[in-house]
This record gives structure tokens, C-alpha cells and sequence, in this order.
């Protein structure tokens, strides 16, 4: 169903490849390109955005995105000394905790922006265009579609919380 956006992807990033061979680049990181393409791919189901590479809509959101998944990197690879020992809880993790509390409140941010996107172009677009728009609907979308038949159950917290599971997925080896 979302095929089309993996296929999108990839040919950017060959259009990338192509191009930096034509300057003549010896070498290409491509660990960073594997990396934005699957983060592309991902934020584009999710939300319909993409935040790496070519043709970014927003360059300050894509910017503070960037930020927030860098930081989310960097503290999901930081030990927390007070977990190994209790008693310096207190004095050792302040700084820990408070840029956790930060990113969490940056990804929420992120994510509710995302829903009131997608909200506002749900509510724009006519029967007949989001008819014809079924099969190329990103998650939020369909969590939003679901959202009126059963408000109660799908709240935005719901939806923010499966945007966060799906972004947190680590592939099968």
C-alpha cells in the first residue's frame, strides 16, 4: 500500500549517488544515507513528511527534527549512573532527567503538530479527493479516520503513542 513511498525514497538516494559520482567524490558515508533513507521512509508513512536529503517542505522544522532525533540518539546511549547506584540518584542524574524530560516534551510537540497537519488537511480536502487519495493515506491519517468513528478510544495521546512505537521498532535481524 505504501510501496510507492520506499520506491520514492531510494530513487532519491540514487539520484544522490549519481550526483556525487559526477563530482567526482572519492568516497561516499553511506551509513548516514542508509540512515535518512530509512528515517525518510518512515517519517513518510507516519506523517507524510520528509526530513533529510532533497526537497525538505519546512528547513527550520527540518532542522528541529534533526535536533530532536540527534538528541534522542545521544541519550538513548547514555548510562544512567543512578540505575547502577541508587544513593547517587539525586545529585548525578538531574542533567540526565531534565534532558529527558526535554526531548520527551520536544517529541510530543513534534507529534501533535504532526496530527494537527494532518488534521487540517483531512478537513480541507473534499469526499471525492480523499476518496480517491485511500490507498496513499499515512498512518496519522488513518489513526484520524479512526479517531471519528471512536474518539474515545483514539485519542491524540493514543495516536502519539503509536507514532513513538513505530519510530522506536528496531528491525528483525
Amino acid at each position: 500500500m505504501l510501496s510507492h513511498i520506499r520506491t520514492d525514497e531510494i530513487r532519491s538516494l540514487i539520484r544522490r549517488l549519481a550526483r556525487s559520482d559526477q563530482r567526482n567524490d572519492q568516497t561516499v558515508e553511506m551509513k548516514s544515507l542508509f540512515f535518512e533513507l530509512v528515517l525518510n521512509v518512515m517519517m513518510r508513512m507516519i506523517a507524510g513528511k520528509r526530513f533529510y536529503g532533497e526537497s525538505v517542505e519546512d528547513v527550520e522544522e527540518t532542522v528541529k527534527f534533526q535536533e530532536m532525533v540527534t538528541d534522542t540518539f545521544r541519550l538513548g546511549g547514555t548510562t544512567n549512573i543512578s540505575d547502577f547506584i541508587p544513593v547517587l540518584g539525586s545529585v548525578m542524574s538531574r542533567g540526565y532527567e531534565k534532558s529527558l524530560i526535554e526531548l520527551k516534551e520536544k517529541r510530543d510537540w513534534f507529534m501533535q503538530r504532526f496530527i494537527e497537519e494532518n488534521r487540517r488537511i483531512a478537513s480541507s480536502e473534499s469526499t471525492s479527493t480523499s476518496l480517491s487519495k485511500e490507498n496513499y493515506k499515512n498512518m496519522i491519517q488513518v489513526l484520524l479516520s479512526l479517531q471519528r468513528s471512536d474518539p474515545d478510544y483514539y485519542t491524540d495521546e493514543i495516536i502519539r503513542g503509536m507514532m513513538l512505537n513505530t519510530l522506536n521498532q528496531k528491525p528483525i535481524p
